[in-house]
């Protein structure tokens, strides 16, 4: 309806609550993302992963991903968790998973399901929207294992929120921004493509960087789908690179 008002077709009256802060700061949560005085060493074989599940924490975690990445903090809507990743007690990494792209042409030829599949089925595939690498922090090889330390424990950790398992992570990765080298394994497979499809009909071609799109396989998690749909989404681990289009 939004879309409609904007093309004038239809007037909405105005909205009864304000739009919600996407990001509120406070002093003590803002000085203790400041980069440290001592950086920590970073041990790839002693990485912590915690689920943000507190209050403090999750402002901290919305701080640094306010202030270090670079799209900065945006509410996400739905099913989410959000993780630091930490070494020696000192946060060096934060990522956030929450709802998938409802529609993504290379991604859903990928997947070869139908419309009434994707319907049913895209709560499964979670989408990785945020992950950052604090800039103090370099480190061979810690964004893979961090990629893969979080992809590991994501699907308990949703079933135990949730109730349910997801079968597939997907990430977007902005080029040539990054080149979404920690997305991309031995066996991974690349496409490309001029546009992807958005859940849209009113879109126009812009001059947007094009995107990564990276698909990971969460193995063991297909309980509960028909055989005719866990045939769909029996992927390996899949590498697409898109250019997007934005919807106006």
């Amino acid at each position: 309806m939004l879309r409609m008002q904007a093309d004038g077709l239809i007037t909405l009256p105005p909205p009864r609550n304000a739009k919600p802060v996407s990001y509120r700061q406070y002093p003590d949560i803002e000085h203790a993302v400041l980069e440290p005085r001592s950086i920590p060493t970073t041990n790839l074989a002693r990485l912590r992963v915690d689920l943000v599940s507190d209050k403090r924490d999750s402002l901290l975690w919305n701080a640094y991903i306010q202030r270090y990445h670079y799209l900065g903090h945006q509410l996400m809507p739905g099913a989410q968790l959000r993780y630091f990743v930490r070494t020696e007690g000192h946060v060096i990494a934060a990522l956030g998973f929450g709802a998938s792209a409802w529609k993504v042409k290379p991604r859903d030829n990928t997947i070869g399901w139908t419309s009434a599949q994707r319907r049913r089925n895209l709560h499964l595939i979670v989408n990785n929207a945020r992950f950052l690498i604090l800039p103090w922090i370099n480190c061979k090889n810690l964004a893979s294992r961090v990629l893969a330390l979080t992809s590991r424990r994501l699907t308990e950790d949703w079933h135990t929120r949730y109730a349910y398992r997801p079968v597939l992570l997907e990430t977007f990765v902005e080029k040539p921004r990054f080149a979404g080298t920690c997305t991309k394994p031995p066996t991974g497979s690349i496409s490309v493509t001029r546009k992807a499809a958005v859940n849209s009909t009113h879109c126009i071609a812009t001059h947007s960087p094009s995107k990564a799109s990276g698909f990971i396989h969460l193995r063991g998690t297909s309980s509960g789908i028909s055989a005719t749909d866990r045939s769909a989404m029996a992927l390996p681990i899949v590498v697409i690179i898109v250019s997007l289009q934005r919807c106006v």
